[in-house]
């Protein structure tokens, strides 16, 4: 997948919100991206913000054949190994966040309306420092010492996301969260507790041990939050 045209902006409200933009309104042709240098409104799952200043990647992808679960283990193994080509060791924690030893440096949020989905990308690259956050953010420039060129690591992601096969990435993405991922709390809206990961299949249910109400697994899709209790490695 070559053919796509990339729109890019010095700032936006926000990347997806463009794209839907650009969508309805402007009928663009998918796929497309919609890149900004900074977002005033960046968005993180359940309404939270994403702090989206100078320095960072944001980016959204437009689509129209792919599904949820495709979409996050697609994006979140291609955030994995952009990362690891610029040298820098990450692990996948779920359900969509790419973390370090220092703490969170990307995370995704996919939007769906019928057929169609937007798929919005943040990298903290170049950031010096994280003051308005109170949690474990880090950047790639913190990671390193280095400065990095953003359109270089777009591209790179880009390749990385357009050439991926599901039935390949789904087994190397499951081999990496089960690597790091033994026990966990999870949230639901139903129920929260500790559980010990034992499955993970391709339509992502989570299998567990001694679920509640007799369950056997939660869909990813149907997780709050979780937490990881304790590491396999």
């Amino acid at each position: 997948m070559d053919r796509y045209t990339i729109f890019s902006y010095d700032t936006l409200d926000s990347t997806n919100d463009k794209a839907w933009e650009l969508l309805i309104q402007k009928r663009i042709r998918v796929p497309f991206v919609v890149k900004a240098n900074k977002q005033l409104y960046g968005k993180g799952r359940y309404g939270r913000r994403w702090i989206s200043e100078i320095g960072g990647l944001y980016f959204s992808i437009v689509e129209n054949d792919r599904f949820n679960n495709e979409l996050l283990v697609c994006t979140t193994l291609a955030l994995h190994d952009t990362l690891s080509t610029f040298g820098i060791k990450t692990r996948i924690i779920l359900p969509n966040d790419i973390y370090t030893d220092n703490g969170k440096i990307a995370g995704i949020l996919v939007e769906r309306r019928g057929s169609y989905t937007v798929n919005g990308i943040g990298i903290n690259v170049n950031q010096k420092s994280f003051p308005e956050l109170d949690r474990k953010v880090t950047s790639m420039f913190l990671e390193t010492g280095k400065t990095y060129n953003t359109k270089e690591i777009l591209g790179n992601f880009l390749e990385e996301y357009f050439h991926s096969d599901y039935t390949h990435a789904f087994l190397r993405w499951k081999k990496l969260v089960m690597e790091h991922n033994k026990r966990l709390k999870v949230f639901t809206r139903v129920f929260t507790g500790d559980y010990d990961l034992k499955e993970i299949d391709m339509e992502l249910n989570l299998y567990f041990d001694n679920l509640p109400m007799g369950r056997k697994y939660i869909n990813l899709f149907d997780v709050i939050k979780i937490n990881t209790v304790e590491s396999r490695n």
